[in-house]
């Protein structure tokens, strides 16, 4: 598994015996102490679980939903901006959800929700998601394990399936993220691989660490066709990116072999490397989303995965 950005996990102190309680006979409850030390950190889930700067990403029939959530262990979460990438009619257009405020809880086994106020487009109108935590990680035996995996789902805004993912600590003195996002922040090759409305784009694309990025060789995208399917090749292409301080950004490819056409997509970071002290966080995984229309009106949301450093 993708090593992720996490707090340092605390080392056990140990205090020594004095000399006469060693030597004097053991109480029934003393007895049962050494036996309590040797257990694993503790498995139950707490507010606590989640908390730190969390990367949202949803993919669902013909819509998509990205954005970060920062949760502060104490059942507050806040948001700066969900975005949704909606299907009207034959063409393509975002919302934005946010900025937006709320509440979690958790119950000891890992099942929970979120409660969510988002001021716009729709001010004062509460979201309920439901959802489990799917992978989590101990981070001592005086602190709750941390959630770095959560799967959620909503009746109030039709999300069928949503993944959370944890990217980064938070500073204890202020509050925010402990992990730094700049255009360091990617670098190298990174696979390019989409499946959605029935139709499937893949690739590499290679970012420089400065701001560039073009497609290594070509994309490929696999459609449908009146007698079966077939593969067009589209490039290759070069731009540049952008990448926020939350880990949100946005690159584009002129791609000539399409008369000049220009593709832009928006991406959230979803797992990230911790990188040296005064580094940035290197991102290892990406979700995009291209925010326009794709081939009739088709959702392009891909998943860019970090394969190979860049030989620039």
């Amino acid at each position: 598994m993708t090593r992720r950005v996490h707090p340092t996990r605390l080392p056990l102190a140990i205090s020594a015996l004095t000399l006469s309680l060693a030597c004097a006979p053991l109480s029934p409850v003393q007895a049962e102490e050494p036996a309590k030390r040797k257990k694993p950190g503790s498995e139950v889930l707490t507010q606590a679980s989640l908390k730190g700067l969390y990367a949202y990403a949803n993919l669902a029939e013909t819509k998509a939903g990205y954005g970060m959530l920062k949760l502060d262990g104490l059942g507050n979460l806040t948001t700066d901006d969900i975005s949704v990438n909606l299907l009207e009619g034959d063409r393509r257009s975002v919302v934005r959800l946010g900025p937006g405020a709320g509440t979690y809880s958790v119950d000891p086994s890992g099942a929970g929700n979120f409660n969510i106020t988002f001021h716009t487009p729709e001010p004062d109108i509460i979201y309920t998601y439901e959802f489990v935590v799917t992978n989590a990680v101990r981070e001592g035996k005086k602190h709750a394990p941390l959630a770095t995996e959560i799967f959620t789902a909503s009746t109030t805004t039709g999300v069928a399936n949503a993944a959370v993912t944890f990217l980064s600590p938070l500073n204890r003195k202020t509050g925010e993220p402990v992990a730094k996002f700049n255009l360091a922040s990617l670098e190298g090759r990174y696979a390019y691989a989409n499946n959605a409305d029935s139709y499937a784009s893949y690739g590499v694309v290679v970012f420089d660490g400065k701001g560039n990025v073009h497609s290594d060789g070509k994309l490929s995208i696999n459609i449908p066709t009146p007698d079966g399917r077939t593969i067009v090749r589209v490039g290759p292409g070069q731009g540049t990116y952008t990448v926020d301080s939350n880990g949100r950004g946005s690159f584009y490819l002129e791609i000539p072999s399409l008369n000049g056409a220009v593709y832009t997509w928006e991406f959230v970071i979803t797992q990230a490397l911790d990188e040296e002290k005064h580094r940035a966080a290197l991102a290892t995984e990406l979700f995009g989303v291209i925010p326009t229309v794709g081939i009739d009106g088709q959702l392009v949301a891909p998943t860019l995965t970090r394969i190979f450093p860049s030989k620039h």
